[in-house]
């Protein structure tokens, strides 16, 4: 396109039409450095903390090894109702639960009021409706300032079991995400989801192998996606998640009906476990620290009955935070703080107290109170018995601390105490930290000041930390909660020293190459990644961070080829579509861009993708009318994104409509202060 411009302005040079073609081409010329200006930033942006980045261009490295080889686990016997034929008592029992309905279809499962509700997200000014649409139940998001932006989005799944909330989860050919709204039980209300008030990740949020894996029972992770799953989702926690797969037992049952023994050898029976093997069961789902480190490439969908929890992962706490904040998950890691859980040398365990086949609602306090009357003598309360109970605990109010509730009857009731988490302030849970007093409420979720002097302290209070793990867990802080200088180069600092003594160590040389890319290192990144991969040519992360320090260190031609091997290997894997058009656009290459994009959008829709294209496919020679269509969609699935505002203006401009393209960079610049681009644009408009 350029070239014809060229061509004709050179053989007319007088001829008014031609001049007029010229001023043509300069326009274009001038996108085209807008153009490679954007892109190139996006190139040098891809380390930015999650909570303080755009839409465009998000950080694409929090993706970690748990997920980079696919972990497929699957039974022919899936149901409950299997297990119903010779266990209905307990089966029954287990239907009334939480845990067996986690996860469910919206028609069978959501539990919600459905009277006309609006949810102001007062960050970003979104609003938001759950309503009844024509594909069934539908989240809409809405802004006052834009009366026009108006996007909808189907539920197919409901997660939770709706005793605390039910988060929403959407499915677009395969790739789960979760939507913005939760339905509250507690207070009868929507509200936005946990971590959503910090950073309102709109219709984006991925579900992924961790997520399903705490509340469903199986499903095939197409990695290394975040998100995308081959089939669907067997609901809720069924009998397989701890007792394994039956189907040797059922057959065994079948053949031998009149056998004295007939689990021996053919089913797992976690009460036989040791004390570490039964709590690990539980605490793969119960135990949430604020930096998890992968150790090897499981799987969280991968952990059988009996398999060691630290053999998978290792999660850490900040000691900076306030040690006594809840999450949603933490009830393992406040039970291995706690003094009962020192006090009897790893022998305390979640079933000690709790039947993992009823609801915790449905056992009654005396029960618990017994449980703790195994240790503690009811006499040992300074507090008079309370005969109307019918516990043996002690209520009165004698040395009784200011923050406990002066009619408690049971241990629980002053010991484990309902707070709120740290999550949001609409969610509370049982305390499992078993505090002598009684703590406040934590209230509003607080953020990890950036280049804070952290300490990370295991969960596992007897456990051993590697250096190794050390190390990965300070580079995995910087990147999810970055920046982190601090932790950065004691990541460096840890790894270094590791490698010198074992060089061989794959998992530490990516983490290092991982913290020399976070530096901005990236021929030095380039050359651990390289090393790693000769280890593991299947390792894809680290082949996508190499063209990530391929790109830094300016060897473009590299970083083009190890993105193509990526698409080429795991087509599903979003990422490197996004990255390798970039690298064509930015070399004008524009048809091959537009194929990449093209390839990208039939798997899911992009805000950001679906901008790159209506600007590259323009400049390849397509219609103004077709590329300001794809532009319309950018915007209309994102509303606020710079990216797609400076390339309709950029179409505007190439158009001959100035003013209104002026207008285009004067809203970038509204949404982003300090946007270069658009800065630019207008000093050549004003000229």
């Amino acid at each position: 396109m350029a070239k014809t411009h060229r061509s004709t302005s050179n053989s007319n040079k007088k001829n008014p039409k031609s001049q007029s073609m010229s001023a043509s081409t300069k326009v274009s010329a001038f996108v085209g450095v807008l153009f490679f200006l954007a892109a190139s930033g996006l190139m040098l942006n891809a380390f930015r903390k999650p909570l303080a980045i755009k839409q465009d261009d998000k950080a694409l490295i929090e993706q970690t090894p748990s997920s980079v080889r696919p972990t497929i686990v699957a039974s022919t016997f899936t149901s409950a109702d299997t297990c119903a034929e010779c266990h209905s008592e307990i089966v029954d029992q287990y239907k009334r639960s939480g845990m067996s309905h986690t996860w469910q279809s919206v028609e069978k499962g959501l539990i919600a009021d459905f009277e006309p509700q609006t949810v102001d997200d007062t960050q970003s000014n979104f609003q938001y409706e759950v309503v009844y649409g024509v594909g069934g139940v539908v989240q809409v998001e809405s802004r006052r300032d834009m009366p026009g932006h108006r996007l909808e989005r189907t539920a197919e799944y409901v997660v939770g079991s709706g005793k605390h909330a039910q988060a929403m989860v959407s499915n677009e050919n395969g790739y789960l995400t979760q939507l913005p709204v939760a339905w509250y039980t507690g207070r009868d209300c929507w509200g936005m989801n946990p971590g959503f008030e910090l950073f309102n990740q709109r219709f984006s949020r991925p579900i992924t192998p961790g997520c399903v894996a705490c509340h469903a029972t199986t499903a095939q992770h197409d990695a290394p996606s975040k998100n995308r799953y081959h089939n669907e989702i067997v609901s809720g926690i069924q009998c397989v998640r701890c007792h394994g797969d039956p189907q040797a037992h059922v057959s065994f049952w079948k053949s031998n009906p009149g056998a004295e023994n007939p689990t021996a050898g053919t089913i797992v029976n976690p009460a036989e476990f040791s004390a570490a093997q039964s709590n690990d069961l539980c605490l793969q789902c119960h135990l949430q620290g604020d930096v998890s480190v992968p150790i090897g490439p499981g799987s969280p969908l991968a952990l059988k009955p009996g398999d060691r929890l630290l053999d998978q992962r290792h999660d850490f706490l900040i000691r900076s935070q306030d040690s006594s904040s809840l999450g949603v998950a933490s009830h393992g890691a406040r039970m291995l703080q706690s003094k009962c859980y020192v006090a009897s040398n790893g022998k305390l365990t979640c079933v000690t107290c709790h039947d993992p086949h009823k609801s915790a609602a449905d056992i009654p306090r005396s029960d618990y109170d017994s449980r703790c009357n195994t240790c503690h003598s009811a006499n040992a309360c300074l507090r008079t018995k309370n005969s109307s109970s019918g516990s043996t605990a002690i209520a009165n109010s004698k040395n009784l601390d200011s923050s406990q509730p002066a009619d408690a009857s049971s241990c629980t009731e002053c010991h484990m105490p309902q707070r709120s988490s740290r999550e949001g302030i609409h969610l509370v849970f049982t305390d499992h930290a078993i505090p002598r007093t009684r703590h406040a409420d934590i209230g509003k979720p607080v953020v990890l000041a950036p280049n804070s002097q952290v300490q990370l302290v295991s969960c596992w209070p007897a456990a051993l930390v590697p250096p190794r793990i050390e190390g990965a867990a300070h580079q995995l802080l910087h990147e999810s909660m970055g920046p982190q200088t601090q932790s950065l180069e004691k990541s460096l600092e840890i790894l270094r020293d590791v490698l010198s003594k074992n060089s061989s160590d794959t998992e530490s040389r990516f983490w290092f190459g991982s913290a020399l890319l976070s530096k901005k290192l990236g021929m030095e990144a380039s050359k651990q990644f390289q090393e790693v991969l000769k280890s593991d040519s299947r390792h894809f992360l680290a082949r996508f961070r190499l063209a990530l320090a391929q790109e830094q260190a300016n060897q473009i031609d590299s970083a083009i080829t190890n993105y193509e091997r990526l698409i080429s290997e795991v087509a599903s894997w979003k990422e490197p579509y996004s990255r390798l058009a970039q690298l064509y656009l930015a070399r004008q290459q524009y048809p091959v861009a537009n194929l990449v994009l093209q390839q990208s959008l039939q798997r899911s829709e992009s805000s950001f993708e679906l901008a790159l294209m209506g600007l590259s496919y323009r400049l390849a020679g397509g219609a103004q009318a077709e590329a300001m269509k794809l532009l319309e969609r950018s915007i209309q699935l994102d509303p606020l994104s710079p990216t797609a505002r400076l390339h309709r203006g950029s179409l505007l401009l190439m158009d001959g409509q100035n003013e209104s393209a002026k207008k285009e960079f004067e809203f970038v610049l509204r949404l982003d202060p300090g946007n270069s681009q658009a800065k630019q644009a207008i000093q050549q408009l004003s000229r």
